[in-house]
């Protein structure tokens, strides 16, 4: 009997220890969602993006990051190329998720 009421409590921890197995892992492969949008009072025609990890705006990005000046990205896919990079690297846990001149220059961004 004692036997039993041990084999019971080691199945009971080792579930819950397996529960929280799960939502750590959940926590570590968030949802990402990218959004690009036009900025509106943009003249000439300028795009940004806005990163969403689960559910919850995370970036909001109407310039063009690490490079000097206020400047929207040229075009919708410009911006997007660069939230899939950002992506990326919150997928990879690179906290921040910064980005380089010369990777914006690899991406094709800078013109």
């Amino acid at each position: 009997m004692k036997y039993v009421s041990i084999a019971i409590l080691v199945s009971v921890l080792m579930l819950f220890s397996c529960k929280e197995k799960e939502k750590e892992k959940e926590n570590k492969n968030p949802r990402i969602e990218i959004e690009v949008f036009r900025i509106e009072d943009a003249r000439p025609t300028a795009w940004g993006y806005d990163i969403y990890l689960d559910g919850k705006k995370y970036v909001h990005q109407p310039h063009i990051p690490a490079i000097s000046g206020i400047r929207g990205f040229d075009s919708r896919g410009d911006a997007r190329k660069t939230a899939d990079m950002i992506a990326r690297k919150i997928r990879k846990g690179i906290m921040p998720p910064t980005i380089s001149v010369e990777e914006l220059d690899s991406l094709g961004v800078l013109k």
